[in-house]
């Protein structure tokens, strides 16, 4: 979208792959260049659920869905200069930049 200001975005709700994949190909139509997308809880693949059931698990869930946009989407790029500045996240790798 030429004519706009790049704008953050944190994505935190429906946790499940299809809803994750669903909001970051609908990011990519409408969001300007340089815009950043914070994916957040992509560490639930490393998550065994227990007690309530959800709608996620280690093999569907934010960070599945970031993997398989990036793969299929060559504008997007992680960015490690943020990915890498906290120890422990809830998101890590979770940090992507729309470069074009």
């Amino acid at each position: 979208m030429q004519g706009h200001e790049p704008v953050f975005v944190i994505l935190d709700g429906d946790h499940s792959h299809e809803n994750v994949l669903f909001e970051l190909e609908m990011l990519d139509e409408y969001l300007p260049a340089k815009s950043i997308v914070l994916v957040a809880d992509t560490m639930l693949e490393e998550v065994e659920q227990t007690g309530k059931e959800r709608n996620w698990n280690t093999k569907s869930n934010p960070g599945t869905a970031l993997r398989e946009f990036m793969v299929k989407r060559k504008n997007w790029s992680h960015l490690p200069d943020f990915c890498n500045k906290v120890v422990m996240s809830e998101a890590p790798m979770g940090w992507v930049e729309k470069i074009y």
